[in-house]
């Protein structure tokens, strides 16, 4: 059984956010993020931590070539450094930890919003 995905209205309607990405010709960013929310959602955790990462997702992107890993941390990079969207500490030789950032506050964890929704 799969979880609806929930998003959070800003993140559609704020041009900083998944309108720049598509615009940037980041769609596989996009579409990592929508991961991210989905396995954020079905695992939910108080303090945004999503438990998987690399190559959970990179077969779900359909990443085949090179390293799925780096591509994955690459991406993981842009959502914090260019969105804001995500905290990871990336750890040689170790799976990140990604902790979803609220769009709207991000010194706070991301919560499944309760109102000003898109549900998917």
């Amino acid at each position: 059984m799969s979880v609806a995905l929930v998003l959070p209205a800003e993140f559609m309607t704020n041009a900083c956010f998944g309108p720049e990405m598509v615009r940037r010709g980041g769609a596989m960013v996009f579409q990592y993020y929508l991961l991210l929310l989905r396995r954020f959602q079905e695992d939910w955790n108080p303090d945004g931590r999503v438990s998987e990462a690399g190559e959970y997702f990179a077969g779900f992107l359909r990443i085949t070539q090179g390293a799925p890993a780096v591509f994955i941390n690459r991406m993981n990079h842009q959502l914090k450094e260019v969105y804001g969207l995500i905290d990871y500490q990336p750890v040689r030789g170790r799976k990140p930890v990604v902790r979803l950032l609220d769009p709207q506050h991000p010194s706070r964890p991301f919560q499944r919003p309760a109102r000003n929704f898109i549900q998917v």
